[in-house]
């Protein structure tokens, strides 16, 4: 009888599963962040696309909510082996912890080639490069570590609320990185506000070229795109927007925007993909901010009005 092996219960399986997943997915993001604020840093131009706000948000709101869950399952998981030590014999804790050794063992080896291949092959070790695979490699080796003693059950209470603490400072710190450069969620919703205000100019100036090009001539006033061209809609709260004509061919809009859109150090905040034309600059300052543009008439020709002859 004291030699039997214990029953694994579906609250057993689903516990030890629990943690295996909220783990998975702390690690993963926890290095996606650590890439992000590498790229930061330690931009890689010109292969560098920058870091957008929307990119560290993902791996923040994850470790928000799975780091806690791990540690909670975590602690729930040491409780039930406090009240019952032969539970750490469970089937379903040894594959998964298992599992976890080999995937991770896997991941430092793949680490490891990509590292020597990268200077076999003579290309340049960045230091963006660098960190990344240093970033990978401790933290897998952290992962490995304590799961190959946790097997061998070399792993202390005291320890583990040690190794807890350590992993939760270290999150703390990386989301807190992240916090400063993305700023707070107010600031992302004004930073989106500004965005949106940027895409209603640009359809607005597309429009207004386009009224130009029919009539040769400006339009006095925003309504009368509406009024001409049956197909097009003033976005909503367009009055906040300022129309002014300066000559023939130029005229003005202006807006209010809460921060410059200069992104800053290695960040990029993605207008629109299509903005016309291809070479108007639609950054700006914060406050009150106005956008002069010229129309080109040889890019820009008359639309001549089609005759429809009647035979």
């Amino acid at each position: 009888m004291g030699n039997s092996k214990p029953k694994t219960t579906a609250a057993d399986f689903f516990l030890h599963l629990g943690v295996i997943v909220a783990l998975y997915v702390a690690v993963i993001s926890f290095l996606n962040l650590l890439f992000d604020l590498i790229n930061y840093s330690f931009p890689n131009l010109p292969l560098s696309y920058g870091v957008s706000s929307d990119s560290l948000s993902v791996p923040v709101s994850l470790l928000i909510i799975f780091v806690p869950l791990y540690i909670f399952l975590s602690w729930l998981m040491n409780k039930s082996y406090s009240a019952a030590p032969e539970k750490k014999q469970l089937w379903v804790r040894k594959w998964l912890i298992y599992l976890t050794l080999f995937v991770t063992g896997l991941a430092i080896s793949i680490d490891l080639f990509v590292l020597v291949r990268q200077f076999v092959s003579g290309d340049s070790l960045t230091g963006n490069f660098l960190l990344k695979v240093a970033s990978v490699f401790i933290v897998l080796i952290a992962v490995f570590g304590y799961y190959l003693a946790d097997i061998q059950e070399k792993v202390s209470n005291k320890q583990n609320k040690l190794y807890g603490s350590l992993f939760g400072v270290a999150v703390l710190l990386v989301v807190s990185l992240a916090f400063v450069i993305i700023g707070s969620p107010v600031k992302q919703q004004k930073l989106k506000v500004d965005q949106q205000k940027v895409y209603q100019l640009q359809n607005i100036q597309t429009e207004i070229v386009s009224y130009w090009q029919h009539k040769e001539k400006l339009p006095e006033r925003l309504q009368d795109l509406e009024d001409s061209l049956s197909y097009f809609s003033l976005p909503e709260g367009y009055e906040q927007y300022e129309y002014t004509v300066v000559g023939a061919l130029s005229f003005e809009l202006c807006a209010d925007f809460n921060f410059p859109s200069e992104s800053g150090k290695g960040v990029e905040f993605r207008y629109p993909e299509f903005t016309p034309p291809a070479e108007d600059n639609w950054a700006h300052d914060a406050g009150r901010f106005c956008y002069t543009r010229t129309i080109d008439p040889d890019r820009y020709p008359l639309v001549e009005p089609k005759v429809i002859r009647i035979q």
